[in-house]
């Protein structure tokens, strides 16, 4: 009722879009996102997508040296040929809370029941963060794990031996997620004038590119955006992206967050 903010930015859009819904964002349509696609921008204007990590399986290439050997789909996790040598994050918090929302979804309720129970019958390893995720298996602890494209690169580029895998890519795949960035005007903030110049700069090209060159390594949205430097983070177009929709995700998410709670808890 007092906001003292007028610019909210957030790493997941699911998060945004909530907030749209919730009343807080007012609409704002920024010309620097004239090009962004429409899939990663509110019809009512309340949010706007860039820059977008993935949700990628991260392999230890010690434990797993031919790449023929590498898990390929979000399947694997409940294949008894990985029973306790892999995790994912507890669904009950940033990117897996909203990953798992959009693969209910996919899957339906009954179908993604039973594709939690195998996962438990498979002796996954859900742990507190993708961060953690990460660090199992890039210390050895694990073969692989899913984590986002960020997690992965840190470990790559401090030398570790890792390999990242775009997941679900063969013909007729679910394609791997992409999470934007996302960024809205938030109503009754002060400086609304200010709030939507600042918009404009965190939603251009520029801000993409930067992104991108940082040691997240984020994916622009956008063609002709240069993106990460490391090869093994794919652009648009490369690889088969996951279908999802934002708004529908958000709408999901505390149906989602009490679910998950009660069956993974804090």
């Amino acid at each position: 009722n007092n906001p003292r903010a007028t610019v909210f930015w957030c790493n997941e859009s699911a998060q945004v879009a909530k907030l749209a819904e919730l009343g807080v964002l007012a609409p704002y349509a920024s010309p620097a996102a004239a090009d962004v696609p429409a899939e990663w921008k509110d019809p009512q204007g309340r949010w706007t997508g860039f820059a977008a990590r993935a949700r990628v399986l991260i392999v230890n290439t010690k434990l797993l040296p031919d790449p023929a050997s590498w898990p390929t789909s979000y399947r694997d996790l409940v294949d008894p040929k990985w029973k306790g040598r892999c995790a994912v994050a507890k669904p009950v918090r940033g990117t897996t809370l909203t990953h798992f929302t959009a693969l209910r979804q996919h899957l339906g309720d009954a179908a993604f029941g039973a594709f939690v129970d195998a996962m438990f019958q498979n002796d996954v390893q859900f742990l507190g963060s993708n961060g953690a995720t990460m660090r199992a298996v890039r210390d050895g602890q694990l073969a692989w794990a899913f984590t986002d494209t960020d997690d992965y690169h840190v470990a790559k580029v401090k030398g570790h031996d890792v390999a990242c895998v775009f997941p679900d890519q063969q013909d007729g795949g679910l394609g791997t997620m992409l999470i934007p960035n996302a960024v809205g005007l938030v109503a009754g903030g002060p400086d609304q004038e200010g709030g939507k110049r600042l918009i404009d700069r965190i939603v251009s090209r520029e801000t993409e590119a930067l992104l991108a060159a940082a040691d997240s390594a984020q994916i622009p949205l956008r063609a002709g955006v240069p993106g990460p430097k490391d090869p093994s983070i794919k652009g648009l177009g490369a690889f088969r992206a996951m279908a999802w929709d934002v708004a529908k995700v958000a709408q999901d998410l505390a149906r989602c967050d009490r679910d998950f709670n009660q069956r993974w808890g804090q």
